[in-house]
């Protein structure tokens, strides 16, 4: 397929070009719409990149490590989740001292750290600063 697909982390976008007979099924991803020089803007999601690799469509090396970075978010995420037992918050927690936080707090205090990229373990290297990594 001669269409690709680029990142455009500015505006939180996907853009696809190529041929217009090549791009038809773009329509059917959420969120996607069409400018008036025939690139194609989709919502800068997991969902939105997956949908483009079943179709084929090669993806720039940053957005398939965008992509990938999205992915590991959403597995530790899913661990968090279903996480039994007491759970330990991945940085300290910002309250004052008499007062204590309940699991289910401490597991939406680290999911919310993964989701901006501030959930870095303890002693971990992170090696960039874009959200998400630290996970």
């Amino acid at each position: 397929m001669d269409a690709k697909a680029t990142v455009d982390f500015s505006e939180g976008l996907i853009l696809v070009s190529g041929p217009v007979n090549a791009l038809r099924y773009i329509s059917r991803i959420p969120g996607a719409k069409i400018r008036r020089d025939n690139v194609w803007r989709l919502p800068l999601t997991l969902d939105s990149c997956e949908e483009l690799r079943m179709q084929r469509v090669p993806l720039s090396p940053e957005l398939e490590e965008y992509a990938g970075r999205l992915k590991r978010i959403q597995r530790y995420i899913e661990h968090v989740k279903v996480q039994d037992g007491p759970v330990e918050p991945l940085q300290p927690i910002p309250i004052k001292a008499p007062y204590s936080l309940y699991n289910h707090q401490i597991k939406a205090y680290n999911i919310a750290l993964a989701l901006f990229g501030r959930g870095a373990r303890k002693g971990a290297q992170t090696g960039s600063t874009r959200g998400g990594d630290a996970v």
